[in-house]
């Protein structure tokens, strides 16, 4: 409830940061963190918040694959630079991100002052991130290219895909009855 209160009555330009009076023993609490990051996101996603994340959490915190997928859902583009390395081999983090960034490229396209970002150079990104052992896990590529929101930016996930799974008919007719555009 203090939280609550404190983050629906003050904003960052008044350069108080939450972490900075919660008591580091709190952050080690699994319930309290827990509420702690569905507060946060909770504001977050109703635009209520302008706190970056780095300045809401511990680094520590980052560190729980969890807590990261949620951060990475919410407010994808703030967070993505410091997720672990280790957590881009799993694609649940890689499709938290990728609900991330649709509702950051949705956020901006709504509001008449921001341009949005390129959806092809958003993915780009995103795949300089995930681990190469996932480019020859069929069904990441598929369950992938069933995320239509990013149709257009297939092209990066083919150039991506480690070359010898295009030698295997199973997996390229599979593609090509997701995005018969494929074939080129």
């Amino acid at each position: 409830a203090i939280l609550d209160t404190f983050l629906t009555n003050v904003g960052s330009d008044f350069c108080v940061y939450p972490i900075k009076f919660i008591p580091d023993y709190l952050f080690k609490n699994e319930n309290f963190i827990n509420r702690y990051v569905n507060l946060l996101c909770w504001f977050y996603n109703d635009e209520l918040l302008d706190y970056n994340f780095t300045e809401l959490i511990p680094r520590e915190v980052l560190k729980n694959k969890e807590l990261c997928k949620k951060f990475l859902s919410c407010n994808y583009c703030e967070i993505v630079d410091d997720v672990p390395e280790e957590f881009w081999g799993d694609q649940s983090v890689v499709f938290a991100s990728l609900e991330g960034l649709e509702n950051h490229i949705e956020y901006r396209e709504n509001t008449s002052m921001l341009m949005p970002p390129d959806k092809t150079e958003c993915i780009s990104y995103l795949f300089e991130k995930v681990s190469k052992d996932l480019s020859n896990n069929k069904d990441f590529i598929l369950d992938f290219l069933d995320y239509e929101y990013f149709f257009e930016c297939f092209d990066v996930v083919y150039d991506w895909v480690d070359k010898s799974l295009w030698l295997d008919k199973n997996f390229v007719k599979k593609v090509l009855e997701k995005d018969c555009d494929a074939v080129n």
